[in-house]
């Protein structure tokens, strides 16, 4: 996943699709039987409690790393 893709993964109805590997689409993996909430919505549950989420990208992994407060 590219730079530009993980600044823009947490945007409302955003989807990354599978790419081949000259870098060109392929179908999705779930057929677009997502909506592309799924992390937005996370993302505004950890930001309701006071937290932090971060995603990074490296040799084909992707890691999302959240970071809460102790007390609630």
């Amino acid at each position: 996943m590219g730079i530009q893709a993980c600044h823009r993964i947490f945007e409302s109805f955003y989807r990354i699709l599978e790419s081949d590997a000259y870098g060109n689409p392929k179908r999705e993996r779930w057929q677009q039987s997502s909506t592309g909430l799924g992390l937005t919505l996370v993302k505004k549950l950890v930001e309701y409690v006071q937290g932090r989420i971060e995603v990074t990208s490296s040799q084909g992994w992707i890691t999302f790393t959240v970071q809460r407060p102790l007390n609630l």
